[in-house]
C-alpha cells in the first residue's frame, strides 16, 4: 500500500488486523511491527473510532498476545465479550421481528448488522453494529408502524409521519425504550442525494435473494452482489466516514464467490461504476483483497477513481482528516460519478432536497413542504458554520 506521506506503525497494525483471516505475510508484519514502541493509547482510540476493535482483539490474541501489555489485551476481551452479548441480543431480537413481519404476510429483508457479520465475516463478535436495518415494500410502512408500537417500540421524535416525509426520506427510526434496540426501518435502498440512471429499485429482485443461516433460522438477504453494490453506494453516501465499511467490502468479496459481470452490468445500469471503483481500490490497496485482472484494468484506466481513492487514503490517517465543508462535499459527490449529469443531480438534491433534520428542526404543515426546498439551503450553511470558505477541493 502506498501513501502520500508515511502512517504510523500503529495505523499499519490497524491494516493488518482489519481482516478476519492473516496470510502469511501480514502475519509476519504484524509480528514485526508490534516489537516497536507502541502508543496503545493512540492505537485503541483510532482504532475504537473505526469501529474495528473487535477484529484488531482477535488477530492480536491469535498472533502475538504476549506482546500485548495485560491490561490492554484484557480491556480489549472486555470490549469483545460486550460487543458480542450485544450483537446476541439484536441478533435475538431480529429473528423476533422477522417472525412477526412474516406472520403478517410483510415483506420484510434484512442487510447489514447480524446478516453482513454471518455472511462476510463469519462470527457475529466480529463486527461492530449497533441497530437492525430492515428494508419493506412503502405499502407496508403503515403495518410495521403498527406492529413495531404493539412490541413497544416507539418511533423516533425527530421523525416526521406523513405522506410527504415517506415521499422524501427513506427510513423510519424505532427504539424499544426496555431494551434499548434501534431499528431502520428502510422503504429506499438509498438516501435522497443521489441520483440513479435506474431506479434504485432495480437492486430489489426477489428472484435473486438468498438466505443467510443464523441461529438455525434462515433469514431472507439481498444477493451477495447486491449487497455489495448497496455498500458501495453506502460508502460513497457518507464518504467512507470508517475503515469498517472498508472492511465490510473486502469480506463480503474474500468471503464469497462473486458474480463480477453481473455486479459490473448492474454497476453501469445505475451509473454507479466510480463508486463501486473507489470501494474496490480502498480493498485493495489497504485490505490486499484481490479484484479480478480485467476490472483492475478498467478501474486503473479512470484516473478520478484512483485520485480519489489516494486521496480518501491518506485521510484515514491524517491528523487533520474533520468533517468536510458544504464545497469539499460537494464536490466530492460530484467526482464520485462517471456521469456528470448524476453528479450535478447530486449536488442540487444534496443542497436543496430535505433531510430528516430539517424536517425536525423546522416543523411545517403538509401543504407548505414546497417550502423546505427554500429553507434546506439556508439550514444547511448554518451547519457548516459557513464551511464553504474553508474548504479545500478534492
Amino acid at each position: 500500500m502506498e501513501f502520500n506521506s508515511k502512517i504510523r506503525v500503529e495505523d499499519e497494525i490497524i491494516l493488518c488486523c482489519a481482516r478476519t483471516s492473516l496470510d502469511l505475510e501480514t502475519k509476519d508484519k504484524l509480528l514485526s511491527l508490534i516489537e516497536n514502541e507502541i502508543n496503545w493509547t493512540y492505537l485503541l482510540e483510532k482504532t475504537s473510532k473505526n469501529r474495528l476493535l473487535p477484529l484488531l482483539y482477535f488477530q492480536i490474541n491469535s498472533v502475538c498476545p504476549q506482546k500485548v501489555p495485560k491490561d490492554v489485551l484484557n480491556n480489549l476481551k472486555d470490549d469483545f465479550d460486550e460487543n458480542l452479548h450485544k450483537n446476541l441480543l439484536l441478533t435475538g431480537e431480529l429473528i423476533k421481528i422477522l417472525n412477526l413481519f412474516q406472520s403478517k404476510e410483510i415483506s420484510a429483508v434484512p442487510y447489514k448488522g447480524p446478516v453482513l457479520a454471518v455472511s462476510a465475516y463469519g462470527n457475529l463478535g466480529l463486527r461492530v453494529f449497533d441497530d437492525l436495518d430492515i428494508f419493506i415494500q412503502e405499502t407496508d410502512i403503515g403495518k410495521v408502524k403498527e406492529l413495531l408500537n404493539s412490541k413497544g417500540y416507539e418511533m423516533d421524535s425527530s421523525n416526521v409521519g406523513d405522506l410527504n416525509y415517506i415521499k422524501s426520506q427513506r427510513e423510519y427510526h424505532f427504539i424499544n425504550s426496555d431494551s434499548g434496540v434501534q431499528i431502520e426501518i428502510k422503504w429506499k435502498l438509498s438516501g435522497i442525494s443521489f441520483s440513479f440512471k435506474t431506479d434504485i429499485r432495480y437492486l430489489y429482485d426477489p428472484k435473486s435473494f438468498e438466505h443467510v443461516k443464523i441461529s438455525n433460522t434462515d433469514i431472507l438477504s439481498f444477493s451477495r452482489e447486491d449487497l455489495l453494490l448497496i455498500l458501495c453506494i453506502h460508502n460513497a453516501g457518507h464518504r467512507f466516514q470508517y475503515l469498517q465499511w472498508i472492511c465490510d467490502v473486502a469480506e463480503l468479496i474474500c468471503s464469497n464467490n462473486m458474480n463480477w459481470d453481473k455486479i459490473m452490468d448492474k454497476a453501469g445500469k445505475l451509473g454507479i461504476k466510480r463508486m463501486l471503483f473507489i470501494n474496490l481500490l480502498l480493498a485493495n490497496d489497504l485490505l490486499d483483497v484481490k479484484i479480478p485482472r480485467d476490472i483492475l484494468e478498467e478501474i486503473n484506466k479512470d484516473k478520478h477513481s484512483k485520485s480519489i481513492s489516494n486521496k480518501l487514503k491518506d485521510d484515514f490517517f491524517s491528523k487533520n482528516n474533520g468533517e468536510p465543508g458544504l464545497l469539499e462535499y460537494s464536490i466530492f459527490h460530484i467526482k464520485i460519478r462517471e456521469n456528470l449529469r448524476n453528479g450535478l443531480m447530486d449536488f442540487i438534491l444534496h443542497v436543496f432536497a430535505p433531510s430528516d433534520e430539517d424536517l425536525a428542526e423546522i416543523r411545517l404543515p403538509g401543504y407548505l413542504f414546497p417550502l423546505y426546498y427554500i429553507v434546506r439551503p439556508i439550514l444547511l450553511l448554518k451547519r457548516q458554520s459557513w464551511g464553504i470558505f474553508k474548504s479545500k477541493p478534492l
